[in-house]
C-alpha cells in the first residue's frame, strides 16, 4: 500500500490561487516558497499578501516545466499481508491524502 499526498496539494504548478489556510508539508513542489507566502499572509497584511501571491504564481507559469509527473511520490509504503487491515483516522488525513 502507498500512501501519498493528493497531487492538488502537492503540485503547485496546478494551483490556479493560492490557498494560504492549507497545511504545507515538507516534500511538497515548491515548500520554501509556499512557507515564505504563508508568512506573509499570517502577517495580516493583506495588500502585501496579494502582491507576494501574484509573484508566487508569476514564478510557477515561468518556472522550466521539469519531467512532468502525474503523481505525487510516496511519502509512506506499507507491506500489507492477506488479513491485514490499516485505518486511516483523522479528517486531515483523509483530505490531503490517498492510497
Amino acid at each position: 500500500m502507498h500512501l501519498r499526498f493528493k497531487g492538488k496539494y502537492h503540485f503547485a504548478k496546478k494551483l490556479s490561487k493560492y490557498d494560504p489556510t492549507v497545511p504545507i508539508y515538507e516534500g511538497f513542489e515548491e515548500y520554501k516558497a509556499r512557507l515564505a507566502l504563508k508568512a506573509v499572509y499570517d502577517k495580516g497584511d493583506m495588500e502585501v499578501y496579494k502582491q507576494a501571491e501574484q509573484k508566487f504564481l508569476k514564478m510557477l507559469e515561468d518556472k522550466k516545466p521539469s519531467r512532468e509527473r502525474k503523481t505525487p511520490p510516496d511519502i509512506l509504503t506499507l507491506n500489507l499481508k492477506h488479513g491485514d487491515f490499516v485505518v486511516m483516522s483523522g479528517e486531515e488525513l483523509q483530505k490531503y491524502t490517498e492510497v
